[in-house]
């Protein structure tokens, strides 16, 4: 949202949509007066009674906290009570149930612009603008919250390690020790959010369909596309996308739109929802290639998974010794590894080389060493020399294989333009000492917990992000 607009302008753009002023309170007592420890005063597109059961649920969840010395209550107020509630905050008056708050730093707090919040973690949440105010200061409330045995022993009945966590738990806010007690956190809803759009192939473009919710009170959505290159490039393209709403009836109210665009796989996709009322609401960034379905965004693994389940294909490259196969040529576990790792460099665009009978290497007649796989990136101008074990890497035969990477390197290209590098796939696990440390060569080794990162992101058609993974000149 433009930091031109205030919380108050945007309360009286979106005045009939906001259902519920949820306000809860922290507070601690000291001799018989009660401390303002925080405060979250939240307008919410939801009835009173679900804010209600939201604070309700949270307690069972967590723990509820009210006790003589500290207590966390919510209220539930009209929205059309919110100005006159905020009204009283300006010139320092705050009561809630029998809580009454002398404050000696008031502010007309909705005079203030509020910063976008999206909750990723909780999708069903509606994005919301927050500001953080001062609005009341006390020395004591920071001692007495973190060193006041009552409240600490309060707190641990409770169920919460500290007071800090029931207040941030129970709130919903970012509070934690390093916050000044005394603050107050408003939070308006925005009665519109993006969904990920739905991506698909059309030759050389990337179809776009755009996907928004809204209150049945908005009328008007539109949807602002910047297209970026990718490392942070300048904006490629830019357009306006009016949504059209859905004829459902539903709550919330689907909106939907469609767009093509000539993406390539680093190209990032920037997402804004606007209001003709307000201007930008809030966006979201996402890289269209990483939205594609399976079958689009790597037609070569699809095309293997119906020949071969995806269970089975994972099963082959982390544990082969326990795999079912009636291939009467390839009898053991080892040789089952080195195939299945040939079929997963060329899922991810590298033309691979399966050497089986043909792994050893001379030099008038003296062995110089093996290689299980060939492979080689056009894109990358990459050509690994790939071996694969069942063992944890032996040091002496990484060293071996980097020898042997130097010499075909120098053999083949002296003028150095085809990179040339050994690698090696292992089913052992990753050690906890950094790779290049523990065995003390230049040989990429992929570990099982990389080669399964390696399938998920064939499976995801996320080029970019497995040849830097491959590529070793990239550490």
């Amino acid at each position: 949202m433009p930091s031109i607009y205030t919380t108050s302008d945007f309360l009286r753009a979106f005045s009939n949509v906001h259902e519920t002023f949820d306000i809860r309170v922290a507070a601690i007592r000291d001799n018989e007066q009660w401390l303002l420890v925080a405060l979250s005063a939240h307008l919410r597109i939801v009835s009173s009674e679900t804010a209600k059961q939201d604070f309700q649920d949270t307690i069972k969840r967590f723990g509820k906290v009210d006790s003589s010395a500290f207590r966390i209550v919510q209220q539930c107020l009209p929205v059309d009570e919110a100005k006159q509630f905020f009204d009283k905050i300006s010139i320092g008056e705050l009561v809630l149930e029998d809580l009454r708050f002398r404050l000696s730093e008031p502010h007309d707090v909705l005079s203030f612009a509020g910063n976008v919040h999206v909750d990723y973690q909780n999708v069903e949440r509606w994005p919301r603008i927050e500001l953080q105010r001062q609005i009341t200061k006390d020395p004591n409330v920071r001692q007495l919250l973190h060193n006041n045995a009552e409240i600490l022993r309060d707190t641990e009945l409770a169920g919460y390690e500290f007071p800090h966590i029931a207040v941030k738990t129970l709130l919903d806010i970012d509070f934690s020790t390093s916050n000044e007690p005394g603050m107050i956190w408003i939070a308006c809803d925005i009665p519109v959010r993006l969904l990920p759009p739905e991506v698909a192939r059309d030759g050389d473009e990337l179809d776009l369909k755009l996907r928004a919710e809204s209150h049945p009170a908005i009328d008007n959505v539109a949807c602002t596309i910047r297209r970026k290159g990718g490392n942070g490039s300048s904006i490629l393209q830019q357009s306006v996308v009016e949504l059209a709403r859905s004829n459902e009836e539903k709550n919330p109210v689907p909106w939907s739109g469609d767009i093509k665009l000539p993406i390539e796989r680093k190209d990032d996709v920037t997402l804004e929802a606007l209001s003709r009322d307000v201007g930008r609401l809030y966006s979201i960034r996402t890289w269209p290639f990483a939205l594609l379905p399976p079958e689009q965004a790597n037609p070569l693994l699809a095309a293997l998974e119906l020949f071969c389940p995806l269970d089975q294909i994972r099963l082959l490259l982390e544990q082969p010794q326990n795999a079912k196969t009636e291939i009467k040529n390839i009898s053991n576990a080892g040789r089952l590894f080195e195939v299945s790792v040939q079929w997963l460099l060329s899922t991810l665009n590298y033309r691979a080389v399966w050497l089986h009978g043909y792994e050893r290497i001379k030099d008038a007649n003296v062995e110089l060493g093996a290689i299980d796989c060939l492979a080689y990136s056009e894109e990358e101008n990459i050509l690994l020399l790939v071996n694969c074990s069942l063992a944890a890497p032996d040091p002496s035969e990484l060293h071996r294989h980097e020898n042997l990477a130097t010499r075909i390197s120098k053999q083949l290209f002296p003028d150095s333009r085809v990179k040339v590098c050994s690698s090696l796939f292992t089913t052992s696990h990753r050690p906890e000492t950094e790779q290049k440390k523990a065995y003390g060569s230049a040989v990429r080794v992929f570990f099982k917990e990389d080669i399964d990162q390696l399938l998920q992101a064939a499976r995801a058609g996320d080029r970019f992000e497995y040849l830097r993974f491959l590529n070793p000149f990239s550490y």
